[in-house]
Formats: structure tokens, C-alpha cells, sequence
């Protein structure tokens, strides 16, 4: 079958992601009443970032909401389908007893942090000056401070 070492960290990994899908519901309900564990950049600058929007999309997507999932934040769904897509691989790797798993390259933090910095820039601007507000949210108060 597999290597004892990796199969268990894969099964591990899948068995807390389960565990973490399941609690989202409850997260949802605490949170819900907690206004002061409110996210500085949306309640002070009143803008977004990378991953405004990402709890929403998530649960979204547990509903098979694909459309509203990206409309709430594109990146967090992009982020779920890669991440679907490497479990594949390592899946795949694991049952053909293979040596490395997955090697993540060299300079790929540095493209993720260039690709969310994008990213958050993208929709701001977009929301600032065309009004496309993704979680309606924050476009009202930027409607209204530019009359």
C-alpha cells in the first residue's frame, strides 16, 4: 500500500480538515456575536483583504453554491480547487509507494504573497471606483464618501 510515515500524516491532515469542516458551523454561530474580533483593514480602513469574504465562500461551497462561493472571494475558491487538486497528486503518489510526496518550489511563498497582494489590491480598486462590492459590505461607505 503506502509508506507507514506518510500514510499516516495524509490521513492525519484529511481527518483534521474533516474535523475543522464539520466545527465551521459553530465558529459561524460564536463569531456571530463577538463584534470585536472584527478584522482591522474592514473595520477601520474599510477595506478588504485577501481573504475577506473566505468564510462565506467556504461555506458557500459546503452548500454547492459554486457561483456565490466565487462571488464572495475567488481566491479562497482557487485556493480549495488547488488544494483539492495536490491532495489528488499526493494520493496518487502515496499509492505508488513513491519516495517524495510533494515538494512545494523554492520561490513559491513569494509568488503567493505577490498573487494575494494582487489580488487584494484588484478588489479594492475595483470597489472603490466601479463599485463592484463582492460581500456588500463596503461599498455603500465608499458610494458615499466619493459624493
Amino acid at each position: 500500500m503506502w509508506k507507514r510515515r506518510e500514510g499516516r500524516i495524509f490521513l492525519i491532515a484529511h481527518a483534521c480538515l474533516l474535523v475543522g469542516c464539520l466545527l465551521l458551523p459553530f465558529y459561524l454561530r460564536i463569531t456571530s456575536h463577538m463584534r470585536f474580533l472584527g478584522c482591522v483593514l474592514h473595520d477601520r480602513l474599510y477595506l478588504y483583504c485577501a481573504f475577506c469574504g473566505g468564510t462565506r465562500a467556504i461555506s458557500a461551497l459546503l452548500h454547492f453554491q459554486i457561483l456565490d462561493a466565487i462571488r464572495y472571494n475567488a481566491l479562497v475558491v482557487g485556493l480549495v480547487v488547488w488544494a483539492l487538486v495536490l491532495d489528488v497528486v499526493v494520493l496518487v503518489r502515496l499509492l505508488q509507494n513513491r519516495r517524495s510526496i510533494l515538494r512545494f518550489p523554492r520561490n513559491g511563498w513569494v509568488l503567493m504573497v505577490c498573487i494575494l497582494v494582487a489580488f487584494m489590491i484588484l478588489r479594492n480598486v475595483l470597489m472603490i471606483f466601479w463599485g463592484v462590492d463582492p460581500t456588500s459590505d463596503l461599498g455603500a461607505v465608499w458610494q458615499n464618501w466619493k459624493t
